[in-house]
């Protein structure tokens, strides 16, 4: 911006309608400011099924599974992370098509700071959602399509549960497990909460947090095998 900071839009859109459900300006790709976001968006529209991303910071990480803070929240609520595969931003083509209609409409000119460049882009997304029809959409407008999901945003999320065919270790303050006599480290972004392991072959487990898979643990060669 003309004030020298950098601003990092954060976009959330309905992939099925193509409503542009969040367009923030930020300071930065950090969890807590994109957390606080996300959950305004979750209360005024609803949980989905599942979130579509990139796999930057802070929507993924570096532990097992690609596991962030922010991943192990949506997890936690039921959510489904589905990370695009590395360079190959066409997975997610249609958020991508927004991206470059965004550039072209809501920097130039370019914003003398981080207030400015939210005005641009509620103008920008009002006009997008209302104003915009889509060839995609038969020539109708994104607000024509969307509709609130039926989730409800949940404040306190449960804590994951397990099929009884799965054997439950709580995640230790060093992102270790304790599994058949040996410590195995996941990440500490997991301590205090439980993953759990079902044995899909001689020596050979799965490893999971809620629904969601991490990996596996081998424990022939001693090691977890990340997804």
């Amino acid at each position: 911006m003309k004030n020298g900071h950098v601003c990092y839009p954060l976009t959330i859109s309905d992939n099925y309608s193509r409503f542009l459900l969040g367009c923030v300006a930020l300071e930065g790709p950090r969890y807590d400011p994109t957390r606080h976001c996300m959950e305004s968006i979750f209360r005024e529209h609803g949980l989905p099924d599942a979130i579509r991303s990139d796999n930057g910071t802070p929507f993924a990480g570096r532990s097992v599974g690609g596991l962030s803070r922010l991943m192990i929240w949506w997890i936690l609520l039921g959510i489904i992370p589905e990370r695009i595969k590395k360079g190959c931003p066409q997975e997610n083509g249609r958020h991508e098509r927004m991206h470059r209609t965004l550039k072209r409409d809501a920097l130039d000119p370019i914003a003398g700071n981080i207030k400015e460049q939210q005005k641009t882009f509620d103008l920008y997304r009002y006009d997008y959602n209302h104003n915009r029809p889509h060839e995609s959409l038969h020539d109708r407008t994104p607000s024509d399509y969307y509709r609130k999901s039926n989730r409800s945003y949940v404040e306190r999320p449960h804590l994951p549960e397990y099929d009884h065919d799965c054997l439950v270790r709580k995640v230790h303050h060093s992102g270790e497990i304790k599994f058949m006599g040996r410590n195995f480290y996941l990440t500490e972004l997991l301590t205090g909460l439980s993953v759990g392991l079902k044995e899909i072959d001689n020596g050979f487990w799965q490893l999971q947090f809620s629904f969601y898979k991490l990996g596996s643990i081998d424990l022939r060669k001693n090691k977890v095998i990340r997804n």
